[in-house]
């Protein structure tokens, strides 16, 4: 799920911690920015499986499949979006 409600607090706040430069991803920045991205993905991951427990039948089941990458260290720029690119390295 690459969605979240709002951007996370102190983003967009020069002098903050989470400041984040201008820029709209989390790839490759300082831990400050890394810990609001992730913290507000918590948030929202919250209460998204909450909303999906309230329409749950007694016995139902849900699946939810996110692809996903080992760290915020990749930009989705150098994923394949499940290619594989090794021909890129040849």
């Amino acid at each position: 799920m690459q969605w979240l409600s709002r951007i996370p607090p102190g983003i967009t706040e020069r002098g903050s911690p989470a400041w984040n430069k201008g820029k709209i991803y989390c790839a490759g920045n300082e831990e400050g920015v890394t810990k609001a991205y992730f913290g507000q993905f918590q948030a929202d991951m919250d209460a998204f499986l909450k909303a999906r427990a309230q329409e749950l039948v007694e016995g139902g089941l849900v699946v939810i499949q996110m692809p996903g990458v080992p760290d915020c260290a990749v930009l989705p720029s150098e994923t394949g979006g499940g290619l594989n690119r090794s021909w890129e390295r040849a």
